[in-house]
């Protein structure tokens, strides 16, 4: 069996997804640890025909909600892991495509994977090989040199917080979380605290005055600001400022980093 870059993987399914997404402003939170093994020994176009199956039953039929996808390494040995991945929905369809349901079970059962139907959503249980060899990717050097940097997280999604709070703690970045703008306010006028990088919800900055506010003191404290943002959010304000678009992986969000290292 061929080995493949299942973080890599993910990624394009992502890219996709995010364009079936945005047509009914729903928003995607994806959660694989970084500790988790990216190099993976299976058929992944199957595992993830299914998840984008269970993922297109709910983005096709629900507006303005939220779906999550994530990863759960329950068990582990040399040669093989065991996950639950959790396909979860804030809202549920008026219209279900069990169809889409039909197929991603047939898909699972090829893999000799079981799914589950929740109440907000579907269970799979997988067990999938490891490679013979371990293969890494390391982080880059641009990353590297954010080490002991400041950080501040202010957002209040909680699954979404909790998923860049995990993903971050792996960069050797200071955190400092906090999930209201008003908290986020009171640290960014704090006359002794400086930050280095803001990582805040689009949301946050809708209001004018409250960016116009935020861009004034970057000016002060020459701080970098990364936009969390469920569409493109092109509109970039500053030269240190960019965006990392839901939903994210831990190559997308390193991406981001890259740009926040060259330009701090």
């Amino acid at each position: 069996m061929k080995n493949v870059d299942f973080v890599a993987q993910m990624e394009l399914f992502l890219e996709a997804l995010f364009k079936d997404a945005t047509v009914r402003n729903n928003a995607i939170v994806f959660n694989y640890n970084p500790n988790y093994p990216r190099y993976l020994s299976f058929e992944a176009h199957k595992l993830i025909g299914a998840i984008k199956n269970l993922s297109k039953f709910y983005l096709n039929d629900v507006s303005s909600s939220k779906l999550l996808i994530s990863f759960t390494l329950v068990s582990y040995s040399l040669s093989l892991v065991h996950f639950d991945i959790h396909i979860r929905c804030t809202s549920c369809p008026q219209k279900p495509n069990e169809r889409l349901v039909k197929e991603a079970g047939e898909l699972l059962k090829e893999l000799n994977a079981k799914m589950s139907k929740a109440e907000d959503g579907f269970n799979i249980s997988i067990s999938v090989p490891l490679p013979k060899s371990g293969t890494f990717k390391r982080q880059s050097v641009e990353i590297a040199s954010l080490l002991g940097k400041n950080a501040i997280i202010a957002c209040d999604d909680e699954n979404l917080f909790l998923t860049l709070s995990h993903e971050l703690s792996f960069t050797g970045l200071k955190l400092s979380k906090q999930k209201s703008f008003e908290s986020l306010n009171l640290h960014i006028k704090d006359a002794i605290f400086k930050p280095d990088i803001i990582f805040v919800q689009k949301e946050y900055l809708s209001d004018k005055a409250r960016l116009d506010e935020m861009l004034t003191y970057q000016k002060l404290k020459n701080f970098y600001i990364v936009i969390i943002s469920k569409d493109e959010a092109k509109s970039i304000k500053s030269e240190k400022m960019t965006t990392l678009r839901q939903p994210f992986t831990s190559d997308s969000l390193h991406e981001t980093l890259g740009v926040v290292a060259r330009n701090l």
